[in-house]
């Protein structure tokens, strides 16, 4: 599965990074047909962060 990590406003981190890309290659395990998955972070007011994950599958299917 491709995955593709990014960050809208902001610099990512290396850790940030690994995390996101180890849970998302988690997801064959609960949807067989997905072959590539983008997440993107995004600050939010409060020190906090947005994350989108965004999932593609078989037919034009996307799932965020």
């Amino acid at each position: 599965m491709k995955i593709t990590v990014s960050g809208r406003h902001m610099e990512l981190t290396d850790v940030l990074k690994k995390y996101a890309t180890t849970k998302i290659e988690h997801l064959p395990h609960y949807f067989e047909s997905v072959f590539s998955g983008e997440v993107v972070f995004a600050p939010e007011n409060d020190a906090r962060f947005s994350a989108e994950i965004i999932l593609h599958a078989p037919r034009h299917s996307v799932l965020v």
